[in-house]
């Protein structure tokens, strides 16, 4: 779990990194990525532009990434290919692809990529069973999950066709309501006091989610008895159960989502 990155290597060597969020001007966010990682991407001795991921070394998280006494610890590690040498990639298929990813890094010198920059890794697999072998390995080994790839799929820019499909691990806890917060940000409800529910565990944790829908959300607008103070709002002390990736080391959730009311009804 790191940072989604597009990483450009231009013909003069020169290394710049993108995240996929586009900023407010329509621009690009470029993120900077550590010395050493740009002299591994140069030693890739091709212009071109790849999918990858900035990951901190046993890092726990995405935050990980972030943190300035990590950033020794930072790789980045690739997965496609959109163009090499001035050529699109994006409509060979994706076994084309890897297979050139492959050749780009195995032609690399290895002292060079060391720590710095290496493949993800990717396996053919041909049941439901190989998918659940794959991916238990990976949560075993504290990862996030895998992407599984139809072999023939071409690669569609800003979005993740049908063809790529993400397993990520699920797991659920039942929380206790304790208030509202006002959305933040560019999200469904901009502003709304009932967009963000903030629960409570039976430990003390908190963590927060997104109101699950807009039918949850006009319930809760219609159960307020002032919508203007949300504080003591009939919700409160419900049991939702949400679902999560993980639990952090400090006791909070990773990726938590709404998932349903405890005692189920037509709320």
């Amino acid at each position: 779990d790191g940072h989604r990155l597009i990483v450009v290597v231009g013909a003069l060597g020169d290394v710049t990194a993108y995240t996929r969020r586009v900023g407010d001007n329509g621009q690009l966010n470029e993120r900077a990525l550590p010395p050493r990682i740009v002299a591994a991407l140069r030693a890739l001795r091709v212009c071109g532009v790849f999918d990858g991921e900035l990951v901190a070394l046993d890092g726990e998280c995405s935050t990980d990434v972030t943190r300035l006494d990590r950033k020794d610890d930072l790789r980045l590690v690739l997965f496609d290919v959109l163009s090499i040498n001035g050529t699109s990639a994006t409509t060979s298929s994706y076994e084309q692809r890897h297979a050139t990813l492959l050749k780009v890094v195995a032609t690399a010198p290895v002292s060079k990529l060391a720590g710095c920059v290496e493949l993800a890794p990717s396996f053919a697999v041909a049941s439901q069973e190989d998918v659940l072998t794959f991916v238990r390995g990976v949560w075993e080994r504290g990862g996030e999950g895998a992407i599984l790839k139809r072999r023939s799929s071409t690669y569609q820019a800003g979005k993740r066709s049908h063809d790529w499909v993400k397993v990520k691990k699920v797991l659920h806890a039942t929380m206790t309501v304790v208030g509202f917060e006002p959305s933040r940000g560019t999200v469904r409800f901009p502003g709304h006091p009932f967009a963000i529910v903030r629960l409570r565990d039976d430990a003390g944790n908190e963590t927060t989610v997104k109101t699950k829908d807009d039918h949850a959300l006009a319930r809760f607008v219609e159960q307020a008895n002032d919508p203007a103070r949300f504080g003591d709002h009939p919700a409160l002390g419900r049991r939702l159960v949400i679902e999560y990736q993980d639990r952090l080391a400090t006791g909070g959730y990773r990726h938590p989502r709404w998932d349903h009311w405890e005692n189920d009804d037509a709320d």
